[in-house]
């Protein structure tokens, strides 16, 4: 049986809330995360998963930030 291909979804640098939103999609979507691991790599983090799962993280993020930026224009008047 051949084994599943994973695939990384790298979470940019500054992501607001980024442990919070790691830690959900982790959680929800079965998924791992990783590192660069080569000194010669700029430093990310990413989740890893097969491509439904990973697409689905992808989604989730989405779906969150736009809820944090709704929030912060209405704590802040915008």
């Amino acid at each position: 049986m051949a084994e599943e291909k994973e695939y990384d979804l790298i979470i940019p640098p500054g992501t607001p809330n980024m442990e919070v939103i790691l830690s959900e999609v982790i959680e929800k979507f079965g998924l791992k995360l990783v590192s660069s691991k080569h000194p010669d790599d700029p430093y990310y983090l990413a989740v890893r998963g097969n491509l439904q799962s990973v697409q689905a993280a992808k989604e989730y993020i989405k779906k969150r930030l736009e809820e944090m930026v709704k929030e912060m224009e209405k704590n802040y008047g915008r």
